[in-house]
């Protein structure tokens, strides 16, 4: 029912494994890495074997990177997604969607083809460090979320309001020009019965009280997308 897709790069991938095995031990789940060995099991056939092999399952999670910091390598695998996604959505799937900033310039919303966003705001960017920076939850069926270790690049998302219900926010940093406005950085879509929670963070960096990362899983997985599981 449930597909890991490891999209960060392998210097993080240890801890998103420590993160997952912790908030996914009571179900089943099948792993992808794309990542390890040079990303040797990047599905080469997108159309239609891959979004074939996700149609096998119920949700998909795709783990990405920490920030946008370094080389593209360490970017979320953007084409396979922008190629796999919107078919997968469109058949009924569910997504899970977790990564950091791009390492582009300016980032339009049409590199997450599969979400409805306008773009990112690239003029500001928050960096947090540990212990216990918080993202801040603006729906009291969320918790928040505590970073645990340091995340230096964090985008605002623009988002059309009337479609998406924005549920993680960062207030502004009015020490900083550009940051002076509320930054988005999580929402669920569509609003009702929604088929995509997308978190504009390294989700697996966000585990700085492990009761609220498992409640948090608890509820985009199992009371938005209805997976048949428990997770306690």
């Amino acid at each position: 029912q449930l597909l890991l897709i490891k999209d960060m790069p392998t210097n993080e991938m240890n801890d998103a494994n420590n993160y997952f095995d912790s908030v996914l031990k009571d179900i089943n789940f099948d792993v992808l890495d794309i990542k390890s060995n040079g990303g040797k099991l990047i599905p080469k056939n997108i159309n239609p074997m891959f979004i074939e092999t996700l149609k096998l399952f119920k949700i998909v999670i795709w783990s990405a990177n920490r920030n946008g910091g370094g080389t593209n390598e360490n970017d979320p695998n953007l084409n396979l997604a922008q190629n796999s996604l919107p078919y997968y959505l469109n058949a009924g799937g569910k997504v899970f969607w977790s990564s950091g900033t791009p390492n582009v310039t300016f980032v339009q919303g049409s590199l997450f083809n599969f979400a409805p966003l306008d773009s990112v705001k690239t003029t500001c960017f928050i960096q947090f460090y540990v212990p216990g920076d918080t993202i801040f939850s603006q729906n009291s069926s969320y918790p928040n979320l505590y970073v645990n270790s340091m995340v230096a690049h964090t985008n605002s998302l623009y988002l059309n309001m009337n479609i998406v219900n924005s549920i993680y926010q960062i207030p502004p940093y009015t020490s900083r020009p550009n940051c002076t406005e509320m930054m988005y950085v999580g929402f669920k879509s569509p609003r009702i019965n929604p088929n995509l929670f997308f978190l504009f963070m390294p989700v697996y960096y966000l585990n700085g009280n492990a009761g609220n990362s498992k409640a948090f899983m608890k509820q985009v997985l199992i009371n938005e997308f209805g997976y048949g599981s428990k997770i306690r």
